[in-house]
């Protein structure tokens, strides 16, 4: 089910108003040494009065004659117009004009199959579309990027310098530590190599700078690297999720143990640490689990997970979702600690994911069937752990609270991931990326996107295979832009025997 974790990633059994610059219709030079704005450039194009015909050598596929209603044809032009025009504008940093691109690319959607209306009001949506994207752009994200980077790095030193002490008193714990901080490291850059990008990033894993890698891309928008196969935020997420998993919980776990075990060894500095990697986990999570749900691209993909940070209120649940976090992960691994340390416990498998009740059965197997009172009383214990319990569960609330109506039961509902592939996915999914990181509105490439990024056991495989064999010889004789070699490599061979590739290749048959 879809369990609305810290993360919406795992399938499972559930889960600022910018200025804007003035329109100048009949202008078209340059102001020196500033790049022209694509907003000057809106009106430089004069349709003609009378409709123009479509042209027959154009393909379908690039033409609005399979489109209805003005609206698609209008997303349509404005993808369009983001792949020929915008996307060229940006990269090119010698390309201060695009007076001629703008005249050519509007008097096309003509010869396209628009009107000379629908033209008229495509340039009234292009300054839509971008005034809409300049008003979206954190203009704080930097600063806010760089203050959750030195927090996760605050917590990464003092787990070095608790390194550095433990060596010089305890080498046991030390090499746990140290194989703790390796692994987070490794797994870094085993994951940056797996997702294609550049062998300099996955080096740097290595050195403990890929979170501030990933961090700045993703703040300063940069493009993806040419094979990285997820975008800039899911790499950040990915990283952030390495450092939570393979770093934050060992490393807390170990030195609540060296505090409990080892008193004579404490020092303030593991107090600090660990107090440290308490609240960067709470905000890491809570952080980066909002980000992601703020997203307009997954809140468009996926409107029935995203969306639950409110418009109003949202610092409120910002602050209770961390508490909550916090308290969660401070409630179970002390409660582990003592477990460990009372009984040498080695194994405790799906810790993280047992209820806080279970915090409970914990204490009493430390102190009934082991004696743990040598590293803590039992009335503290019970004192602090319920106290902490009762502050996780008030925060949760507080949080749940906020949460508005619409995606309240996405927290407790139960949902199998293939059941969202089969209804959502496949029948009301109208908006996505191809496999080129792009996105698209064509319920075609959705569809046909299916079981290249879904696992097969998730899949409605007798749809999707009367749905290749139906459009895989049109897709062969007019391609789609998606539809490319890339796209062919990555659809499942046995998915190909089933649908005969050959036969797709064939000729269209005369009309």
């Amino acid at each position: 089910m879809y369990v609305h974790s810290s993360f919406h990633l795992m399938p499972s059994r559930t889960h600022r108003v910018a200025s804007l610059p003035a329109l100048f219709p009949e202008t078209g030079g340059n102001l020196k040494r500033r790049k022209q704005s694509v907003f000057e450039l809106l009106g430089v194009a004069h349709e003609p009065t009378v409709p123009v015909p479509v042209r027959k050598d154009i393909s379908f596929r690039n033409d609005y004659r399979d489109l209805k209603t003005f609206e698609e044809r209008i997303e349509k032009a404005l993808q369009l117009f983001n792949q020929e025009v915008h996307e060229l504008y940006l990269e090119d940093p010698k390309m201060e004009s695009v007076v001629e691109e703008m005249k050519a690319f509007v008097a096309a959607q003509v010869l396209r199959g628009l009107t000379p209306a629908e033209a008229d009001d495509l340039k009234y949506a292009i300054a839509n579309k971008l005034a809409t994207e300049l008003k979206d752009i954190d203009h704080y994200k930097v600063m806010k990027t760089f203050g959750k980077t030195l927090l996760s790095y605050f917590d990464i030193i003092t787990d070095i310098l608790v390194l550095v002490d433990l060596i010089k008193r305890n080498s046991r714990m030390a090499v746990v530590q140290g194989i703790s901080l390796g692994v987070s490291f490794l797994f870094q850059s085993v994951f940056s190599l797996a997702c294609g990008q550049p062998i300099w990033v996955v080096l740097s894993g290595l050195l403990g700078l890929k979170p501030a890698i990933e961090s700045w891309r993703d703040a300063t928008r940069a493009k993806a690297f040419p094979n990285q196969k997820m975008g800039n935020d899911q790499m950040l997420m990915i990283s952030r999720m390495t450092e939570v998993v393979f770093e934050a919980i060992p490393q807390s776990l170990v030195q609540t143990l060296v505090i409990l075990m080892y008193p004579d060894q404490r020092t303030t500095l593991q107090f600090v640490s660990l107090i440290a990697s308490f609240l960067t986990t709470g905000f890491v999570v809570a952080s980066s689990d909002r980000e992601m749900d703020k997203n307009k691209f997954r809140r468009k993909n996926e409107p029935l997970l995203f969306g639950y940070v409110p418009e109003t209120n949202s610092h409120r649940q910002m602050v209770a979702s961390i508490s909550f976090f916090s308290l969660y992960k401070l409630a179970k691994v002390s409660s582990l600690a003592l477990l460990i340390s009372a009984s040498s416990f080695r194994i405790y498998a799906g810790g993280l994911l047992y209820m806080l009740s279970v915090n409970f059965m914990i204490l009493v197997f430390s102190y009934q069937v082991f004696d743990a009172s040598a590293y803590l009383t039992q009335t503290e214990a019970w004192t602090g752990l319920s106290t902490i319990t009762f502050l996780c569960l008030v925060s949760g609330g507080i949080a749940l609270y906020y949460v508005p109506g619409s995606h309240k039961a996405t927290f407790y509902k139960s949902f199998t991931f293939k059941e969202h592939v089969t209804t959502y996915c496949w029948n009301d999914c109208r908006y996505s990326v191809d496999h080129n990181h792009k996105i698209t509105t064509d319920q075609q490439c959705i569809r046909a996107m299916i079981p290249i990024w879904v696992s097969k056991h998730y899949t409605p495989d007798d749809k999707i295979v009367a749905f290749y064999k139906d459009h895989w010889k049109d897709w062969c004789a007019d391609p789609p832009d998606w539809f490319d070699e890339e796209f062919k490599s990555q659809v499942p061979e046995d998915l190909l025997a089933v649908v005969g590739e050959t036969g797709g290749s064939e000729e269209p048959e005369e009309a």
